[in-house]
């Protein structure tokens, strides 16, 4: 024998108190339920719900015992898609937990390591600048070296193991081995300059970053971001060498550096593959919206990665170039910032937009120190970088404003690209030589 359950049902004009079936379900009883109260004249054939005193919507398709109808509950017959909402019951601790667990600044695994990571590179520099001693003379270079080797040897080993935080703990081994083997080597370049170590030391620590988080853990942006800060660490040296100026190598190797941040949403595209899959998608050959998605991650992934190296790249030189006291370098490393400020409009990404302005920033603050800047100028270059701080975090232009503001900065920027060409020639001392050669 089944149970009954007594409900109270409301509709539009009428109301009945009724007794239905625990064990059948809703749907079986709502023709009956309809006609109980004169609904079934107006019924239409839309969705219709039962909605509880509460909000809650009742399921048709359960019965009254599976829904758990209590003996009096009231039940109002309403249009689907006129139901109140269903109500929401809010626990100060649930929303405590849902809210931590959705902080993107929680202490997790990430943050760890790369504490550790920078833990394990710290102290491997000052292990080895306080066993320096103890080396045996004239094998520094041998023992520091090898070291390197080793820890990249062992981050691939672990790498292709899958054991990452020992390919992570090797590699930091290595960067901690960078800036000590640097300085031995530093002495041997030809014409031996103070910049020589720490670039010698950027090249080393872009080796064992590209090898250990880029090449064994299977990570093409990062190989392509160190690669590329290596390949303009080694033209540095090779300019070093040469019997070229400081300045002029800066000029060199800070316009190719400009060249590459213009080329370098091309060479992302084709880096990560993008570029291809549009090609197949354009022959036919639908791709799938996984490859997709992952070549757009390693674009941008490489975008940011190179963009670090170039930025680092072009900041560099262009500081050397403006702190100097030919008019010629000074006025190519202020065009040389404002490249870097203009061209940031080409990238999507904070992290990828961060280290342009960093580096613009860099160059414009170095101006104070040039030489050829008086001292009532420097305060003039400080009130500049202050008030166009100030306009572009406060300002927010029109639509119709942006299109005019963008349009002056494509001609601004392609001005800036255009000065460097005879600022570069003033540099490398071609118009004093063409003088000579004319006279």
């Amino acid at each position: 024998m089944s149970a009954f359950t007594r409900l109270t049902l409301v509709g539009s004009t009428k109301r009945a108190d009724l007794v239905v079936p625990g064990d059948e379900p809703i749907a079986n009883l709502l023709p009956e339920l309809l006609r109980l109260v004169d609904e079934d004249h107006s019924y239409d054939g839309s969705p219709l719900a039962l909605v509880r005193r509460t909000g809650e919507q009742l399921d048709l398709e359960a019965t009254a015992d599976e829904s758990e109808l209590p003996d009096g509950d009231v039940l109002r017959i309403v249009r689907a898609d006129a139901a109140p909402p269903p109500p929401e019951v809010a626990d100060v601790t649930d929303v405590v937990a849902d809210a931590l667990v959705a902080r993107r600044d929680r202490w997790s695994a990430v943050p760890r390591r790369a504490l550790g990571f920078v833990i394990v590179t710290i102290a491997t520099l000052v292990l080895v600048h306080g066993l320096r001693p103890a080396i045996p003379t004239g094998t520094e270079i041998a023992v520091l070296l090898g070291g390197i080797g080793l820890t990249a040897l062992a981050a691939l080993v672990a790498g292709r193991r899958g054991r990452n935080w020992a390919r992570e703990a090797a590699t930091a081994l290595g960067l901690g081995l960078a800036w000590p083997a640097a300085t031995e080597l530093a002495p041997l370049l030809p014409g031996h300059v103070p910049e020589a170590t720490a670039i010698g030391a950027t090249l080393l620590a872009a080796c064992s970053l590209g090898i250990g988080l880029g090449l064994a853990a299977g990570r093409r942006p990062v190989w392509w971001g160190a690669a590329t800060a290596a390949l303009a660490c080694i033209a540095a040296l090779v300019l070093l060498a040469t019997p070229l100026p400081a300045t002029a190598g800066a000029a060199l190797l800070g316009i190719a550096a400009l060249l590459g941040i213009g080329l370098l949403p091309t060479l992302a595209l084709n880096a990560s593959g993008l570029a291809g899959l549009d090609d197949e998608a354009i022959a036919g050959a639908l791709p799938s919206r996984d490859r997709v998605t992952v070549s757009l991650e390693d674009a941008y992934a490489t975008l940011t990665w190179v963009a670090l190296a170039l930025a680092l790249t072009a900041g560099s030189c262009g500081t050397l170039l403006i702190r100097s006291d030919n008019i010629y370098a000074a006025v190519l490393g202020i065009a040389s910032a404002l490249v870097l400020a203009l061209r940031t409009r080409q990238f999507p990404l904070t992290s990828q937009l961060l280290p342009l302005w960093a580096a613009a920033t860099v160059v414009a603050f170095a101006s104070i120190s040039s030489p050829l800047v008086p001292d009532w100028g420097r305060a003039l270059i400080v009130l500049g970088i202050l008030l166009l701080a100030i306009l572009l975090t406060g300002v927010r232009p029109t639509a119709h404003a942006r299109v005019r503001w963008r349009r002056a900065g494509s001609v601004l920027e392609f001005l800036a690209v255009l000065a460097t060409v005879p600022m570069l020639l003033g540099v490398l001392d071609v118009y004093p030589a063409l003088l000579a050669t004319f006279t």
